[in-house]
């Protein structure tokens, strides 16, 4: 009985990327008992596995003909998509939507939310992780190592703490911004003495506990890699890209109760972020895009 598996299309291989441990033991069970050769449907459809899953990225995306990154003029979550299209010199257009603006075009969006990425003509992406890591990909095509594959593992611990940052710094955030939706309360709660309150609260025991553990563990990194960039290499990654943005937002002075001197006792830190920050073409991207 032949295991051969049945002929897809591409788009439909893409989804069974999440099957592989399944498909990689009937893969094995299809060799010839005797030539241990796989059929013709199996290798095709491992080489479509390969490029799906980046293990030939240099050849599974092509250039698009252009892309248009869409977001708010703020940084936020699309500034470590900005800087990674400006490391990998990927030319984009950086479209900045006013907040008065936002309530007509939120229905055209794919989930009702910015960043989106149009690339070309006819495909819009959301989600800002996607478009990091599509952007590192296509830096990756032009020989320029923001997302390599010898230090993948590295380079998601990285995007996964900072996304642990800045899950634990959204409530003190959105209390203050939404409190009826970020917490419960009454709409008559927000901007009253008791919602100043609760937020002051809030981002005190987030500076005192969550900001000096996670500063302290990625100040230990640093020391521990030698200084190098977050996921130990010797050149910025997608990882970089998102993390010092993050770090900056804290010495910004935009949130109250959070001082702008918190990093002044972490020497590896603030050496790292004014390393990132004086790389020619992030220096290039903020002289021409001042915040």
């Amino acid at each position: 009985v032949s295991c051969a598996l049945p002929a897809v299309s591409f788009s439909t291989q893409h989804a069974l990327v999440f099957m592989l441990t399944s498909v990689s033991s009937r893969v094995q069970s299809c060799r010839h008992p005797s030539r241990h050769v796989l059929s013709p449907r199996v290798l095709t459809f491992r080489r479509s596995r390969s490029l799906v899953m980046g293990a030939s990225s240099s050849s599974s995306l092509s250039p698009p003909d252009s892309l248009e990154l869409v977001y708010f003029d703020i940084a936020g979550v699309a500034e470590k998509v900005r800087l990674a299209f400006s490391l990998g010199q990927v030319p984009f257009t950086n479209t900045k939507v006013a907040f008065d603006e936002w309530a007509s075009i939120k229905p055209t969006t794919p989930f009702g939310q910015l960043p989106i990425l149009k690339i070309g003509s006819d495909t819009t992406i959301a989600q800002s992780d996607a478009m990091l890591r599509y952007a590192g990909t296509l830096a990756q095509n032009k020989g320029i190592d923001l997302f390599p594959q010898d230090n993948l593992l590295q380079i998601e611990e990285a995007l996964g703490m900072t996304n642990d940052i800045g899950r634990d710094l959204r409530p003190c955030i959105y209390l203050a911004m939404n409190p009826t939706k970020a917490g419960g309360y009454p709409e008559s709660f927000k901007g009253t003495p008791e919602n100043a309150e609760l937020v002051k609260n809030v981002r005190t025991a987030f500076m005192t506990d969550d900001f000096v553990k996670y500063m302290s563990k990625i100040e230990a990194k640093l020391e521990s890699n030698g200084n190098k960039f977050i996921a130990g290499t010797d050149t910025p990654t997608i990882a970089d890209c998102a993390l010092v943005p993050q770090l900056k937002h804290f010495t910004k002075g935009v949130l109250d109760h959070v001082p702008t001197t918190c990093l002044d006792e972490y020497k590896n830190i603030k050496a790292y972020i004014d390393k990132f920050m004086n790389l020619p073409e992030v220096a290039a991207w903020y002289a021409n895009n001042k915040k």
